[in-house]
Parts: structure tokens; sequence; C-alpha cells
């Protein structure tokens, strides 16, 4: 019983000094959430590049540029924005982590709401090493593993096991900003996507739902112009 008490002791002296070196969330790189629009422009790897509207995207692709995206912008069904308030900048940015191959250079997305600051989205080629990082900084992660073992065949009858669905790692959910890092498997293993958000998550959150309600609002408008244009 005493060797017992000894050990819980240990673990939770050990789980208690690595939740006080915990660090605070605060942005990636040189982004912090809160940040002015303004500022946002005014650091070195932005104002280095060119700011183009996301209409252009489609007609030519271009890292250097800093693509912005507003109400305003035409865009896919899928990537429009609805309210005035909301924008969006989409460039490369060197975040800090080398990759598999060496590289330190991701796309990057920074989302704003009456010019702060509310969301960055990294996008990554990696992600379970970047897991260890964020957990050494952040401290340990709430997790939800969806992960599952699939068995695949290939076109010669040869059959494999991989790994399909998703593993989800959250960090500071019950501070103002939060941190998490999704990695997801599909397709036999030949699709692997992985991205890593910084997030305000009450003001992210209530952006997405004016989004859902203002784009469900025109929806139901124009189905009801098209009724009536049926009738004429």
């Amino acid at each position: 019983m005493k060797k017992l008490k000894i050990f819980l002791l240990t673990v939770c002296g050990v789980f208690l000094m690595h939740t006080a070196n915990a660090q605070n969330i605060v942005g990636v790189g040189n982004l912090r959430m809160g940040m002015t629009e303004a500022e946002f422009l005014e650091l070195p790897e932005i104002s280095s590049k060119l700011v183009r509207d996301a209409e252009d995207k489609n007609y030519k692709q271009d890292d250097r540029a800093v693509w912005k995206k507003t109400n305003e912008s035409k865009v896919a069904s899928y990537e429009k924005i609805y309210s005035p308030d909301y924008v969006v900048y989409e460039f490369d940015m060197a975040i800090g982590i080398k990759d598999y191959a060496g590289n330190d250079n991701y796309k990057v997305s920074a989302k704003f709401v009456k010019r702060k600051l509310i969301h960055i989205q990294v996008f990554l080629t990696g992600g379970y090493d970047v897991e260890k990082l964020l957990s050494e900084k952040y401290g340990q992660p709430n997790v939800l593993d969806k992960m599952k073992k699939v068995v695949c065949q290939n076109g010669y009858g040869a059959k494999s096991v991989h790994s399909d669905g998703f593993i989800a790692f959250e960090w500071g959910a019950k501070t103002k900003n939060n941190a998490s890092l999704l990695i997801g498997s599909s397709d036999c293993g030949k699709l692997i996507t992985s991205s890593y958000s910084v997030e305000d998550g009450k003001k992210y959150s209530q952006i997405l739902e004016a989004e859902r309600r203002i784009e469900k609002n025109i929806e139901k408008e124009e189905l009801k112009n098209k009724a009536n244009a049926s009738k004429l």
C-alpha cells in the first residue's frame, strides 16, 4: 500500500509539473489571436507579398500572393462568404516545423471578424510528429480516436491493412483560445490529410452559425423566387 501511494504521488507530481509548464495558446508563429487586420498586413511574411482577391486564384496560382476572400469575392458556392464582417486570407508561411522533406512552408488561412483574428488553420504534410511537439508545449490533449483498421485488396489480389477514419487532438478546451490537430486517412491509406488550427472557440462558432443562417435564408429566398417565377 505504501509503495502504491508513493507511485500515485509521483505520477500526480509529474502531471502537475507538466500542467504548470504548459504554455498559453496564443497563435501560430507571428500570427496572434486577436491581432488586428492592419497588424496582420504589416507582418514581414505578409507585407512582402501581393494581396489579391480570391476570385483570381483559379486563374493564376501564385505562391507569393496573399489571397483575400470577402463576401464580395466571386468564388465557388462552397467557398462563399456571406457576412461583410468576415474576411479570410490564404497564403504560404513558415511555422517553425519542418516536414519529412526538411521544408518549412505551409498553406495557411487566417480568418478575421470585425478586423480581429479569430481563427488560424495550417494545412500540414504530417501529423503525429506535430502532436508530440504540441503536447510538449500545451500539455496532454483531449483525444477523439475514430481510426479503424480496414483490409484492402489491389488489382492483383494482394491484401493489406490500412487505417481509415480520423483522430482529433484538442488543447485548451476550457480556455479562450484552443488548438486542435486533425489527422484523417481514407481510400485505403492513399489519401492522408492533416491540419492544425488555433481559434477563439466562442467567436469562431458564432461566425460559423451566422454564416449558416445567412446561407439558409438566401437559399429559401431563391426557392421562393423560383416558385413564383414558375407561376408566371
